[in-house]
């Protein structure tokens, strides 16, 4: 038997389909699972950047409050000095635990400064614990908190 031959078959376009009829709604549902997952990466992505962003101002925040108190400043002195210098709104800067500590003897017992006005001896080691509690904004990472902690010590002269 003899196929016959049309002239105008070879101008016509080929429909060539890319799915099936009974595959068309699962590129729907991948591409919708796909952006799930970069949502969550994104987000996640956000709240490492924030928990860094907490944990180097929370550094800052101690190592001036050590200087300050290793050049005599007072406790009250030290604290405001550090709030000024922070970027951290008033709202979280209140939020930070704080242990200034000096030792006279190298570190062997140390005196808690438990007075704002107190100042640590000349020839003293001076250490400041400070601690936050960061809050997760998204529960991505499975929301909650983590506590940042931060120990810093200088040598008063």
């Amino acid at each position: 038997m003899k196929i016959p031959y049309d002239n105008n078959s070879a101008l016509r376009p080929l429909r060539r389909r890319s799915h099936p009829r009974h595959r068309r709604g699962a590129v729907i549902v991948e591409m919708a699972i796909a952006v799930s997952f970069l949502m969550i990466f994104l987000f996640g992505t956000i709240q490492i950047c924030m928990l860094f962003q907490d944990q180097t101002s929370l550094a800052n925040i101690a190592r001036v409050t050590a200087r300050c108190l290793s050049m005599g400043d007072t406790v009250a002195v030290a604290k405001s000095t550090a709030s000024n210098s922070s970027q951290w709104n008033s709202g979280k800067f209140s939020n930070i635990t704080w242990i200034c500590q000096y030792s006279v003897d190298g570190g062997a017992t140390w005196t808690n400064m438990t007075t704002t006005g107190a100042t640590a001896p000349t020839n003293s080691l001076v250490q400041v614990k400070t601690s936050y509690v960061h809050q997760f904004e998204t529960k991505v990472l499975g929301g909650g908190s983590i506590t940042l902690n931060k120990n810093v010590v200088y040598h008063h002269e």
